[in-house]
């Protein structure tokens, strides 16, 4: 019988889409489990869990390993499951003291430049990752699987979309959930430019931004341009935390990674950001295969796809080609993003992972650890 420990760490606010990645999947388990939070402050993702218990490491590394050592060992669990670089650390330990076989899944963003640890049970969320680490077999690499399927079915706030569409008033709403940071600033932007463009072709449209404010400088960079295109800006807790009980709000949706598969539920265009151009890109038929390879982020892809504000009206103005587009969006939500898709290969993986961690490749991933430690500390100052 299966019995599951995940493991996760947090250092800051916690909400990364990682950890809803592995709250959705764990829950979709079809079988006893429970999670083992580890870090500086606990995930307001798990919260009201009874099942997810966190331990604080900044009391102490080694006592907060001799916590999880016993909580794994006294709970018989048979699998450890990572998500993260500082969790596969700690389970990889857990891993070699209890003898218990340990699985890993990368997290979303790009493929490592230089080092990954060594793993035996690794599980990705895109074919981008799959091609970096299926070339390098010197990682040890036993199971190898891309399992992009990671979003359930979840519930609106009906009360906070009814906000946001009578202040739309009637127009329709371009979405874009992001942390208001130097990172999504350029995303952001690309909103902003198109809803100004459909403006200017005759479809109304009102563009809300949902996200944290995390860098002052980037929303002070942006605040004219929401000023000039009418943006509805929602930075407060009530509207960011959990934020996709929004997106039933949307008419359109600039998306990447989790964002994008949550937004697919409701059947919105779809747009990624464009990695150079002016607009984030409609995502179709012809170009959903390269998007998808690199987790609908825009990396390594040409921007060359065409028209992006004739083609958002045509699909808007026409019902055929409306009708089309929906049935598209309904299929890669159920093959590629519906996580009910996971289990049987999930459940394939924890059948193939048979034997704990090699210590070697164990002591080899805390020496890389420490280097990565001291060439941080170097470039700190």
């Amino acid at each position: 019988m299966v019995k599951v420990l995940y493991v996760i760490s947090s250092w800051g606010h916690g909400r990364g889409g990682h950890f809803y990645s592995l709250k959705t999947i764990r829950d979709a388990m079809p079988f006893e489990s429970a999670i083992v939070n580890i870090g500086a402050l606990p995930s307001s993702v798990f919260e009201g869990d009874a099942d997810v218990h966190f331990f604080d490491v900044t009391s102490g590394i080694v006592a907060a390993l001799r916590q999880v050592f016993a909580f794994a060992r006294d709970g018989n669990y048979t699998h450890l499951h990572s998500f993260d670089y500082s969790s596969f650390l700690f389970a990889s330990l857990v891993s070699v003291i209890c003898r218990i076989p340990h699985v890993h899944t990368k997290p979303g963003g790009p493929s490592p430049r230089r080092y990954h640890p060594f793993v035996k049970y690794l599980t990705l969320f895109t074919q981008e990752d799959y091609d970096y680490f299926s070339e390098r077999s010197y990682l040890g690499h036993d199971v190898l699987a891309v399992i992009s399927n990671r979003v359930n079915t979840f519930d609106f706030d009906d009360v906070l979309v009814r906000d946001i569409k009578q202040k739309s008033n009637g127009a329709l709403v371009l979405l874009r959930i992001a942390r208001i940071s130097k990172e999504y600033e350029g995303s952001i932007r690309q909103t902003l430019t198109l809803s100004k463009a459909l403006n200017a072709s005759g479809v109304r449209v009102v563009p809300v931004i949902v996200g944290a404010l995390q860098d002052q400088d980037a929303y002070v960079s942006l605040e004219l341009e929401m000023q000039e295109a009418g943006a509805i800006v929602l930075v407060d807790d009530k509207h960011t935390l959990n934020a996709k009980k929004l997106l039933s709000c949307a008419d359109l949706v600039v998306g990447t990674g989790r964002s994008f598969m949550e937004a697919a539920l409701v059947g919105p265009i779809l747009l990624a950001p464009s990695k150079s151009g002016e607009f984030p890109v409609l995502i179709r038929e012809d170009n959903y295969e390269g998007f998808k390879h690199s987790n609908f982020t825009g990396r390594g892809q040409v921007d060359s796809t065409g028209d992006v504000v004739s083609a958002i009206i045509e699909i808007v103005n026409t019902p055929a080609v409306r009708e089309d587009y929906n049935a598209f969006v309904s299929k890669v939500w159920s093959d590629d993003f519906y996580v009910g898709g996971a289990i049987e290969k999930y459940k394939e993986v924890y059948r193939s992972a048979k034997t704990s961690n090699n210590q070697i490749h164990v002591l080899l991933n805390l020496v890389f650890w420490g280097i990565r430690k001291v060439i941080g500390l170097i470039r700190g100052r």
